[in-house]
């Protein structure tokens, strides 16, 4: 049997099984984290939710974290018809997961008021 977690970057911050799991994935990097859910580590055998909490310690360290890269999917947020208070009518984009729109949503979909 061939040693999956010697030299891992991940020695030293999660556990041994967790390792495993990162390796079994897939995983041979830390930045590799900010492109998946913590919803699909935890779905790992052997991965649990204190692998989450050190994993993300160390890459706050580099200004990351688990998911970060990773667009926010509808089921795990809450949707909303954007409104703009500069506007007369709201501009019918539908916007993930944020209270307020970026200005980006104001003028696409149908958004612009001229």
């Amino acid at each position: 049997m061939t040693n999956t977690t010697g030299d891992s970057e991940f020695a030293g911050i999660v556990s041994r099984p967790a390792q495993r799991a990162l390796a079994a994935a897939g995983y041979t990097r830390l930045e590799e984290l900010t492109q998946v859910t913590e919803k699909e580590l935890l779905s790992l055998h052997g991965f649990g939710p204190k692998g989450i909490r050190m994993l993300n310690a160390e890459l706050a360290k580099r200004h990351l974290a688990i998911g970060s890269a990773q667009p926010r999917d509808a089921e795990e947020s809450s949707e909303h018809l954007c409104q703009h208070v500069d506007s007369d009518r709201p501009c019918s984009t539908t916007v993930r997961a944020a209270p307020t729109c970026s200005p980006a949503n104001r003028n696409s979909a149908g958004g612009s008021t001229q």
